[in-house]
């Protein structure tokens, strides 16, 4: 993508509407951290659910989507897991690594 002025400033409006007046609930966080995980080819086991003990590197889908939701994803739910995973790299719960 060139970096010209309207790329920039969509960029920018993306990353600020990641950061502000949005909510995800607990409930809802658990739901894409579960399909996360699934979509991930891992075993899902409730101790990957609620708290991983060990290091481990996985490679998630920004496509998974919780179950009540159609195999249609789209940027929207993409952002929600961004969301989510940007939450839990700031309380500490996980790292994101480069690609």
């Amino acid at each position: 993508m060139k970096a010209t002025f309207a790329n920039v400033m969509m960029i920018l409006g993306f990353a600020y509407r990641l950061g502000t007046n949005q909510f995800l609930t607990v409930g809802r966080g658990v739901d894409r951290w579960r399909a996360l995980l699934k979509g991930s080819g891992r075993p899902v086991r409730p101790s990957l659910l609620w708290m991983i003990v060990v290091t481990a590197v996985i490679d998630l889908s920004l496509d998974a989507h919780p179950s009540d939701l159609s195999n249609l994803t789209g940027r929207r739910n993409r952002g929600w897991n961004m969301v989510l995973l940007n939450q839990l790299q700031r309380c500490g719960a996980l790292e994101i690594l480069e690609a």
